[in-house]
């Protein structure tokens, strides 16, 4: 294994996972980065394209495990041994380590590494979705114990929100060097009129979602317009009889398509399993996507980040479709129907730069710059 300044961990994350890969591609263009990823048999096409357009960065496969804990245990020695060998001044997790917690960060602060934590989700409520209740709370217990004790070992923190940056900063009662690098879109695209857009509301992803809310949204706006139509793309969402189309994943680039010529993007949703923290500091792909795409969203008021982003920027509208679906589906309407929708959709106009990476890959790049001062 040849020498390297950044060993960024991608595991358990597959080869092409979005958020993983943007920090590979983005710190190669200034670094030599090994890349460590979890090999999966659907996706190694994709393992080959991405080593075909990144021959300078080392591409080090391992291979999945989501429930043997032994196999997990192997692997993440395997990690540990990767770091060491490859000299590596900077140690990026995308996800800590679960079954050696401290060990792989007290080895890389003992060598003089430093380790850099990029926290997706807050860890300590995620995974929840299948425990009976009682475990539940003893779960989260343990693990914001276990937290704790990482955080405390890692020398720099990119969280994917404001929100959530503050709450686990506060919580924890850390003081370490950290930045901010939402979930944003590869690219953006032209916006559009509303005579140009089809009237349909549009909620993309592949994360299972509860899409109870979004069911209660449509029977509300049936009553007032049943013009508009609902479209779920990516996400199965069982039987529905209203007016609810489901249709399959969609490539990149179509997926943007879609979502500008429609009237709005959908956040009205809630995760799977019990009520979580993650809930509040969410801000998935799809969100910026949307934006990006040159369309606002409809965001339900629980989802307090996408909430912070809407009311900060103007682009969009925020409803409470667990209290007040009639009048959510009456704000809706009242807003296509009068100057606020072309309002914010010239304020999309002017904020485009925000919802896409090229607006961030110098953050990234400062922040990790930092530590080799």
């Amino acid at each position: 294994m040849r020498k390297a300044d950044i060993c960024i961990i991608g595991y358990p994350h597959s080869v092409d996972d979005k958020r993983v890969f943007r920090t590979v591609d983005t710190l190669s263009s200034k670094y030599r980065v090994i890349y460590v990823f979890a090999s999966r048999a659907d996706k190694n096409e994709k393992e080959k394209e991405l080593k075909r357009k990144h021959d300078d960065v080392e591409f080090v496969p391992i291979p999945y495990s989501s429930s043997n804990g032994l196999m997990r245990r192997r692997n993440e020695k395997r990690i540990l041994d990767i770091c060491v060998e490859s000299n590596a001044r900077i140690w990026y997790f995308h996800h800590p380590p679960m079954t050696m917690p401290f060990k792989i960060f007290k080895t890389g602060r003992k060598r003089g590494s430093v380790i850099v934590c990029d926290i997706h989700e807050y860890y300590p409520h995620a995974s929840m979705e299948y425990l009976p209740s009682f475990a539940i709370k003893l779960k989260r217990k343990i693990m914001s114990h276990l937290f704790k004790k990482q955080l405390k070992l890692v020398n720099g923190l990119i969280f994917i929100s404001e929100t959530m940056g503050r709450f686990i900063l506060e919580k924890y009662t850390l003081d370490k060097p950290y930045t901010v690098l939402p979930n944003v879109a590869d690219f953006s695209l032209p916006i559009l009129n509303a005579k140009k857009r089809e009237r349909r509301l549009v909620l993309v992803g592949k994360t299972p979602r509860d899409l109870q809310p979004l069911y209660r949204l449509e029977k509300a706006l049936r009553k007032l317009d049943a013009t508009i139509s609902i479209v779920v793309v990516g996400i199965e969402g069982g039987h529905y009889n209203g007016n609810v189309t489901f249709l399959p994943f969609m490539p990149y680039s179509r997926m943007m398509e879609y979502l500008q010529h429609s009237l709005f993007g959908l956040m009205t949703f809630r995760e799977l399993g019990p009520a979580s923290l993650d809930e509040k500091f969410m801000l998935p792909h799809k969100f910026f996507d949307t934006l990006a795409a040159g369309t606002p969203v409809i965001v339900d008021a629980q989802l307090i980040e996408m909430v912070r982003w809407v009311e900060k920027h103007g682009v969009g509208i925020v409803v409470d479709v667990e209290h007040d679906p009639s009048g959510s589906a009456k704000k809706i309407i009242d807003t296509l129907e009068s100057e606020k929708y072309t309002k914010i959709l010239e304020t999309l106009r002017n904020n485009t730069n925000i919802f896409v990476w090229e607006s961030y890959r110098n953050r990234l790049i400062e922040f990790i710059s930092s530590f080799f001062r």
